[in-house]
């Protein structure tokens, strides 16, 4: 965001899907240039969010203590989660979102994926040539990515 108060030409995109779970609703915002916000704002579709959106977003920012503790659990436990991984030999991308990227080195993506589906453990496996080497995770509760990663450890003991 301080970029976007910093150079006129920046704009920053935000969204309330993820981290205040409103994927339902729909809503984000713009931060930049009053200029350039004006500009997005002449050419918006005037029904572009809706009235229920609205105010579940406004709910939610009223609340923003409860969600400043969630991002940190998720912080935390994405740390943990990835140290995990890493010390099982899997290779895993920097991250600043609610999920990973996990390579693993003893067997396929694909089949650390249906390993893990077998176990009741959903994550996501692309088959696309830049990405079927990975599996995305995203950071649930602590018993979610305990259950993750001793699944992981008896998939490789195999």
């Amino acid at each position: 965001l301080r970029l976007a108060k910093r150079f006129p030409h920046v704009i920053v995109s935000r969204t309330f899907s993820k981290a205040y779970s409103l994927c339902f609703a729909r809503v984000g915002y713009f931060v930049g240039h009053p200029e350039i916000i004006a500009a997005l704002d002449r050419i918006r579709d005037s029904y572009n969010t809706n009235g229920l959106g609205q105010v579940a977003a406004l709910a939610t920012l009223s609340d923003i203590s409860h969600y400043r503790k969630q991002f940190e659990r998720i912080i935390q436990l994405r740390a943990k989660t990835t140290g995990a991984l890493e010390a099982l030999g899997f290779k895993v991308l920097p991250s600043q979102a609610n999920f990973i990227f996990a390579k693993p080195t003893a067997i396929t993506a694909a089949q650390w994926f249906r390993q893990l589906r077998e176990r009741k453990i959903v994550t996501r496996w692309f088959d696309a040539p830049k990405v079927r080497n990975w599996l995305r995770i995203t950071i649930g509760t602590e018993a979610e990515m305990a259950k993750l990663l001793t699944a992981t450890k008896s998939i490789l003991k195999r």
